[in-house]
Parts: structure tokens; sequence; C-alpha cells
């Protein structure tokens, strides 16, 4: 089986590292019984930052560092795929833009196995990170979990074929 997770208010507080309730000891569990995970996020702070110059949003090196944080508390999680949508249909950068921020993004996470792209077929609610996850271990979509906050991640395991779980059913807390 593979669970993917969606990132803020899943796993972690919302834009900061802070482990949520029950995630740790349920990561550690799934990881013992040798299920397949991954993590699958939008991210589409450092295009904006790119599009407007404002600071406001997150320096691609930056949330880089802070995804490798995150992984590098969540051990089950450090080795495994993180697929991360950076694309936004509402912004118009270039593809020279989005490979900058996908190179500074990947230099930030150092080790991590970072997976970005601008394709907006990844965004959620698309499925494009679903089954790229599902691609990468070479399983079908319907023995894939996706476990989530929001319902455009309901709708992007849907659009898979995935099942779904909100993150605070899942991980048996009031979530973030």
């Amino acid at each position: 089986m593979l669970y993917v997770f969606d990132l803020d208010s899943t796993l972690v507080t919302r834009y900061r590292v802070d482990v949520l309730p029950g995630v740790s000891a349920k990561l550690d569990e799934l990881a013992g019984q040798g299920h397949a995970l991954a993590v699958a996020t939008n991210q589409a702070g450092p295009a904006w930052r790119t599009a407007t110059g404002r600071s406001k949003y997150p320096d691609p090196a930056r949330l880089g560092a802070r995804l490798a944080r995150i992984a590098d508390s969540l051990a089950p999680l450090a080795p495994v795929p993180w697929f991360v949508a950076i694309g936004d249909g509402r912004l118009e950068l270039s593809d020279a833009d989005y490979r900058d921020i996908e190179i500074a993004l990947c230099r930030g996470a150092g080790s991590l196995d970072l997976r970005p792209s601008a394709d907006l077929a990844w965004r959620k609610p698309g499925p494009g990170m679903l089954l790229a996850a599902c691609a990468h271990y070479g399983l079908p979509t319907e023995a894939a979990t996706y476990v989530g906050d929001m319902e455009t991640d309901a709708a992007a395991a849907a659009g898979a074929g995935a099942a779904f779980v909100y993150a605070n059913v899942f991980f048996g807390s009031a979530g973030g």
C-alpha cells in the first residue's frame, strides 16, 4: 500500500515545521509495516515571490530548507520522494523562471528527494502528483491513499482514482 501525505495542516502546522499530534507515531507504524510513503504538496509561494517581487512569499531555497527540516524530524519521510507543485495558473511566469525556482528549491533541500514541477496538472485539485507517486512505486492508483486536510486534496485523490482520508481522522487528532 502507498500512503501519500499533504504537508501543511496534515503533517505540520501550516507554513511551519512543527509536527502535528499523532503524526510521528503513525508514520513510524506505517514504515514499520513496510508501506510505501510519499509527500505531495502545493507550494506555489516561490512562484508568487518571483511574479510579484513580494518578500511575504517564501524564497525557494528557504522553502527547500524548510522541507528538509521537516523530513529530518519525520524520519520515515526523509528517504521518500516529495512531489511539489510549484505552478499556479494565475501567474504568467516563463519556463526559465520555473526552472530557476526548481533549482533553488532543490539546492535548499539538500539531499531530500524533492521532485518539483510547474505542470499545472500537478497542482491540487489536479491528480498529477498522486499519479507521479504511484508511477514512482509502480503501483496502481487503487493501491494508494492520500491523506490531507482540504477539499482540493480529496478532489486530487478522486481524480487519480486513489482513496482519501482526512488528516484528523487518519492521525486521530484535531489536526492543524
